[in-house]
């Protein structure tokens, strides 16, 4: 006999996605960097359109 989740089992299950939406974020954002940098080291005199 297979029980429906408790609610602390539901709060884990969103605490989990939530961490997993954080994650895909960060290494998106990684991911920019890593191609910013790579295309800076190939092309020194780009010069960045979106300077922060």
């Amino acid at each position: 006999m297979h029980s429906t989740p408790t609610v602390a089992q539901k709060q884990d299950i969103q605490r989990l996605e939530d961490q997993i939406g954080q994650l895909i974020r960060i290494i998106a954002n990684l991911n920019e960097r890593i191609n910013y940098l790579e295309t800076i080291k190939t092309n020194p005199f780009l010069i960045p359109s979106d300077v922060q």
